[in-house]
């Protein structure tokens, strides 16, 4: 007759805030950073989730006035989008519609993308 053995299993789960380790936000880039804004995005309801989304947002454009657009430069530039599944997708169609608008505007197209998988992804 098999026997039959159990097992007990207890998963500790850290405090909040615990699990960081420290000096980790150092050593990643900044586009994998928590944002100070949404650090008890967890503890918000519906209606300040909004804002604070609203308010990383609107981070992204506040120094767009102080940046040279690429496509102002004399040599010219590459700007890449990229991505996976619907995002890859996106990237494609996003670069087609910008370089069409560079054309429009007789502007050498600049933009390409990529893809995880390739193109038959």
């Amino acid at each position: 007759m098999p026997s039959t053995k159990r097992y007990q299993h207890v998963i500790e789960t850290p405090e909040p805030g615990e699990w960081e380790l420290s000096g980790y936000e150092a050593a990643v880039p900044i586009t994998e950073k928590s944002n100070p804004l949404t650090r008890n995005l967890d503890k918000a309801d519906a209606e300040k989730i909004v804002q604070l989304l609203g308010q990383c947002d609107a981070e992204i454009f506040q120094e767009e006035g102080q940046i040279m657009p690429t496509y102002q430069e004399p040599d010219g530039g590459l700007v890449v989008l990229s991505g996976g599944g619907t995002s890859g997708r996106m990237a494609f169609l996003m670069s087609v519609s910008f370089n069409q608008l560079m054309k429009g505007l007789g502007q050498k197209p600049l933009y390409t993308y990529l893809i995880a998988g390739g193109d038959r992804s």
